[in-house]
């Protein structure tokens, strides 16, 4: 996205703010309901906790469908994370030559590290659309994720779905609820390998994978 540098960087940084505020308010939202009940009673804060999780459990199922324009948002961000990747252009023209719709196979494509807090997964889905686009196909998130505030809604625009194994065989072979309902066939994968057992695992030059307990 094009815009004078200084406006970019407060865009950027202001973004990268709200984005990661957005993790805290399932927990932010438990204390304050703990202190409710502490200082009103169960009875007393229950006029003030129901519509607070009532409002939660509304902004969690937000979204529906692919926003294609939302992906463009994280190509805000190249600068302040100084984002590149070790593929040439040429390499990624031929990428997306051997990848569906360009030929009948579907492809994986994964990017490496994944975060504590997943703001790679914004910088990937921008990259993909910019350098890819039009192999771009769907992402896959923590089952979990589908349930926060806001974060859903986010990952939906996004045309992400749950990481289990029906959601992602479903969607390798086309069937995509957020890519369906705005009229498009996804047939590739994009996805951050790994998660937050690898970034307490993996040193800098030595990336390790965790098997045990998935």
């Amino acid at each position: 996205l094009w815009m004078p540098r200084p406006v970019r960087l407060c865009v950027g940084w202001l973004t990268i703010v709200l984005f990661t505020m957005c993790f805290y308010i399932l927990p932010g939202s438990l204390l304050l309901s703990c202190v409710l009940v502490f200082q009103l009673g169960v009875l007393g804060s229950l006029w003030y906790v129901l519509p607070l999780w009532a409002v939660l459990f509304a902004l969690s199922r937000l979204g529906r469908r692919e926003r294609p324009f939302f992906r463009k948002f994280g190509q805000i961000w190249y600068e302040i994370f100084d984002f590149s990747c070790n593929l040439s252009t040429e390499q990624l023209v031929s990428l997306a030559n051997q990848a569906y719709p360009n030929t009948n196979q579907s492809m994986i494509i994964a990017m490496h590290p994944h975060g504590i807090i997943p703001i790679h997964a914004w910088l990937w889905a921008a990259f993909c659309d910019q350098y890819m686009h039009n192999v771009y196909g769907f992402g896959a998130v923590a089952s979990v994720v589908m349930y926060m505030p806001i974060i859903r809604t986010l990952c939906v625009w996004l045309t992400c779905v749950p990481a289990s194994y029906a959601h992602l065989k479903r969607g390798l072979e086309g069937d995509c609820p957020p890519a369906t309902l705005a009229g498009r066939k996804p047939g590739n994968l994009y996805i951050l390998a790994g998660g937050i057992a690898e970034v307490f695992t993996s040193t800098p030059g030595r990336d390790i994978i965790v098997y045990r307990g998935r």
